[in-house]
């Protein structure tokens, strides 16, 4: 099998009754030392403005060439990159496809940003998939993870349980008790995303991950809206971030309201 050969398939089986197509099936080719990571920066997507992503290529031994091709949603469009962002790269208003390649190979691992124009009309749940290439002796395409990485469209914050664009007492005491998360006598502040079936539903989708040390990395399929850095863990400085958003006042009557609003640290800022 080459590596050519990675991407999603599907199989059509017909008969006289018709034709029936299997559900979609991932191939990945990989070797060690080489994978490919992406995330969203913050909480997910707002309609009519822009989201960021995060990117991490690995590789091994010495690399000769490197690319990453993103299939873009109907009506995205890139808008910028930053970073190890390569020789090559897309053109702002680009739409359908995004690609970057590396002939001056920068050390391994290759770390860049983007950032894509959302259309105003967006809505719901929306999925990338990025394809990753290296040269490294060996020509390799693979997927990176998560596969495909969903991408939310940002309502509420995470904290806000009851959706009503306002922080309250129990809703940061619950950002504090994800905070407060030990792995022994150290405190982390893990947590995990819960999908378990049939397990006790949390208020906000998350549980404490105690058994995750503080030197463990992850990656989840979601991240709390306070957890900035997508490390899968809450800190002081964001548990700070919540404290000030469940701090605004109205003159002398604290609502702790808070908007969405690009380019801050969480999506959000303070004041209805």
């Amino acid at each position: 099998m080459q590596a050519s050969a990675a991407g999603n398939y599907t199989v059509a089986a017909t008969n006289s009754a018709g034709t029936v197509k299997s559900s979609i099936a991932t191939f990945t080719l990989t070797q060690p030392g080489n994978s490919a990571a992406h995330a969203v920066v913050g909480s997910g997507y707002v309609a009519g403005r822009t989201v960021t992503l995060t990117n991490t290529l690995t590789y091994s031994g010495t690399a000769t060439a490197l690319s990453w091709a993103v299939l873009l949603p109907t009506g995205w469009s890139f808008a910028a990159s930053a970073g190890s962002a390569g020789d090559q790269g897309p053109l702002v208003g680009q739409t359908s496809e995004v690609y970057w390649a590396w002939t001056n190979i920068p050390q391994s691992p290759v770390s860049f940003t983007y950032t894509l124009n959302v259309p105003a009309g967006q809505a719901g749940l929306t999925e990338l998939v990025a394809l990753v290439g290296v040269s490294n002796g060996t020509s390799l395409q693979f997927l990176a993870t998560p596969d495909p990485l969903s991408v939310p469209q940002v309502m509420t914050h995470g904290a806000d349980t009851d959706q009503n664009y306002q922080i309250s007492l129990v809703e940061l005491t619950r950002v504090i008790e994800l905070y407060n998360t030990f792995n022994g006598t150290v405190r982390t502040g893990a947590y995990v995303v819960q999908s378990s079936a049939g397990a006790l539903q949390t208020e906000d989708g998350f549980a404490a991950d105690p058994s995750r040390l503080s030197t463990a990395t992850v990656t989840l399929s979601a991240y709390h809206s306070a957890d900035s850095d997508r490390d899968g863990k809450i800190n002081l400085v964001e548990l700070t971030r919540v404290i000030e958003l469940y701090n605004y006042r109205t003159g002398t009557n604290r609502t702790g309201a808070y908007h969405v609003q690009t380019g801050t640290e969480d999506g959000f800022e303070l004041g209805p």
